[in-house]
């Protein structure tokens, strides 16, 4: 306001804090009101003479021209004048304490209640970033929404789903303001809190990891900004390397993200994610098991960009899971197979302790099961059907990751590039025929029918137009 406030006024405020402090379960939606208040408090108080922070901390310079065309002089000066003493009289009287504690009291609301706190301090947050009147954007609430996150961690995971999905929606569109300055404070913000998160082991069956990591995909498919592209991969980066352990879910959205920037023009953010997505193939790559599938589709991405080094590396790339995955299918390698075999010593381990003690009569008898189980053990050498089965169900599961990479290495065939083009052939079918055992019938069918028929027709019709050139060139 631009009236000199009186003792009425600043007792109102008092009255207003103490109320969100004691009955904040009961506000819903009037905290809008006491946020708002809040708000212009701080405004006000960054206008003070005696602040450290001046208020046009994301001032483009232009803001402060256009009010004085609009306003006179005077009125200006006048409403400066009224500011700082409004500001004066709220240092004077009012406990900055009082204001602090309607935050750090959040982590007390019940669920309700941090529900509409939480979704009423983002719309107050927007109202401060989307400024009318070509005012300065503010963070101050932005500032409160990482604190309150802080405090509100440690909720149950269903309250704090529903707190995240209006953060997520806030930070989505704050990361791609017009305004430079605020997209990137907006990024760096959720850089910290996803740091906060991923300290946290993700329980299992419960993707959170997906959920906060989010806004970084929303970000990077929707801002046009280059600079705020850049800085989503150095938090990614440092994200995966500083807590690398801890993520599980959030390896999806990594790939996503870095498969947005693949498809990027500028170089020096292809890069970038390139270099992460080495660090992660070279030392993090057992721990990407579960999601290599979003691992091919991004080495794919990669491969398909217009710098033909980081192609081919990407192709070696994609080499390494295919070996990868062969492993894991094959009779000796499988996971499955694996644990079968060391359930069985330990049953063998057990069957021999109980042997140890008994009479005669036991004795014979376990003479007797001695010798049917090693009767056994030999069927057993010979790859009995069960072992086939296991080896079939990996297979089963992973054959759609084994026709991605077969499509990512079809679709470069009919790259512009003839160094990336013989390099994806000899892969194709170095794989196929290396591995091609390990296929079943139906399997080969479906390779045939989307994978190498395709191909063979598009040579096909490649030829079928080159007759016409050549002969006009032999003549």
């Amino acid at each position: 306001t631009i009236k000199p406030l009186g003792f009425k006024n600043v007792e109102a405020i008092k009255t207003l804090l103490h109320i969100a402090y004691a009955d904040g379960d009961y506000l819903k939606d009037s905290w809008k009101t006491v946020l708002q208040c809040i708000s212009e408090y701080d405004k006000l108080m960054r206008r003070s003479p005696a602040a450290q922070t001046p208020v046009d901390v994301f001032d483009s310079g232009t803001s402060g021209a256009r009010e004085a065309k609009k306003r006179g002089k005077k009125s200006i000066q006048r409403a400066v004048q009224i500011h700082h003493q409004n500001a004066e009289i709220l240092r004077e009287q009012l406990d900055p304490a009082l204001v602090d504690r309607v935050f750090t009291h959040s982590a007390h609301l019940n669920s309700e209640a941090i529900v509409d706190f939480v979704r009423n301090l983002t719309q107050v947050s927007q109202s401060e970033v989307y400024t009318t009147n070509n005012e300065t954007p503010r963070v101050f609430s932005l500032q409160k929404i990482v604190e309150i996150t802080y405090y509100n961690m440690n909720r149950i995971r269903l309250v704090w789903s529903r707190i995240w999905n209006i953060l997520s929606a806030y930070f989505a569109k704050a990361g791609c303001h017009p305004n430079l300055q605020v997209s990137l404070y907006s990024i760096d913000s959720l850089r910290q809190l996803a740091m906060k998160f991923l300290e946290k082991d993700e329980l299992a069956h419960y993707h959170f990891q997906k959920q906060f990591l989010q806004p970084f995909e929303d970000i990077m498919a929707n801002t046009k900004s280059q600079e705020s592209k850049a800085l989503i991969i150095q938090c990614i980066s440092r994200m995966v390397l500083g807590r690398v352990a801890n993520v599980r879910s959030g390896w999806k959205s990594v790939f996503i993200v870095l498969r947005i920037a693949a498809n990027d023009r500028d170089k020096s953010l292809v890069t970038a994610a390139f270099a992460l997505q080495e660090k992660i193939m070279v030392n993090y790559f057992t721990l990407i098991s579960k999601t290599l599938q979003e691992c091919v589709l991004t080495l794919g991405t990669f491969a398909r960009n217009s710098f033909t080094n980081i192609s081919l590396k990407s192709l070696d790339y994609i080499a390494k899971c295919a070996a990868h995955l062969a492993k894991e299918c094959s009779v000796e390698g499988g996971p499955e197979v694996k644990k079968e075999k060391k359930n069985k010593k330990k049953k063998k381990k057990k069957q021999q302790e109980k042997e140890a003690v008994g009479d005669e009569e036991k004795k014979r008898k376990i003479h007797e099961e001695k010798e049917e189980a090693t009767s056994e053990g030999k069927k057993q050498h010979q790859l009995p059907p069960i072992r086939r089965e296991n080896s079939e169900e990996v297979l089963s599961s992973s054959f759609p990751v084994w026709m991605t990479i077969f499509k990512c290495y079809s679709t470069l065939l009919s790259d512009n590039r003839f160094a990336l083009q013989n390099r994806a052939l000899e892969v194709l079918f170095a794989t196929l025929s290396e591995h091609g055992d390990l296929f079943t019938v139906d399997n080969w069918k479906k390779i045939f029918t989307e994978v190498l028929f395709p191909v063979f027709n598009s040579v096909g019709s490649a030829a079928a137009t080159t007759p016409p050139s050549s002969a006009s060139s032999s003549a």
